[in-house]
């Protein structure tokens, strides 16, 4: 098991967990019309020519025996209200769907955290949907507190809302 930086090579295959860990995760969250429309062939376009080339996003993946089974990011907060020179942001850790629940998603974790330990980032900030309660009680696992009263409607996922989480280094 090794986890690794992403490459441009990557980018199909993160695509494809991409994908089939929202389809799995967010089943009965997002509207199926969502859902069922992601198109994989934008989804490996916008990583191999958008996401991981990005100055400043650390893009990492899990790899066993050559096979990817999950990948992480991480970078500058997106948010007006923060600091952006003490405070990253976890943009995702998705796992391949038929390898949930085995400690991947932790292994991943650790490695941000080692690389953003590099740096003195005195907060890291997430934004997770308000019903993904499998990916809520992972992030509090991992020392994440609710950011209370922080959420935003995202309307390109069907109305959704996500809440932001913090946790402190």
């Amino acid at each position: 098991m090794i986890i690794r930086d992403m490459t441009v090579s990557d980018a199909r295959r993160v695509a494809e967990i991409h994908t089939r860990a929202w389809q799995v995760a967010y089943e009965g969250i997002l509207p199926s019309s969502v859902l069922d429309n992601i198109n994989l062939e934008e989804r490996v376009e916008m990583w191999r020519d958008t996401i991981i080339p990005m100055p400043n996003r650390d893009n990492i993946v899990l790899e066993e025996d050559g096979a990817l089974l999950g990948w992480a990011a991480h970078g500058p907060s997106r948010d007006d209200d923060k600091d952006h020179a003490a405070t990253r942001e976890l943009y995702g850790i998705y796992i391949n769907p038929d390898r949930f629940r085995h400690g991947y998603g932790q292994m991943l974790w650790a490695e941000v955290l080692k690389r953003m330990s590099i740096h003195e980032y005195s907060e890291t900030t997430l934004w997770v949907l308000e019903e993904n309660g499998r990916a809520r009680g992972f992030y509090e696992k991992m020392g994440f507190e609710l950011d209370a009263g922080i959420s935003r409607k995202v309307d390109w996922l069907g109305g959704a809302v996500e809440v932001r989480y913090t946790r402190q280094t």
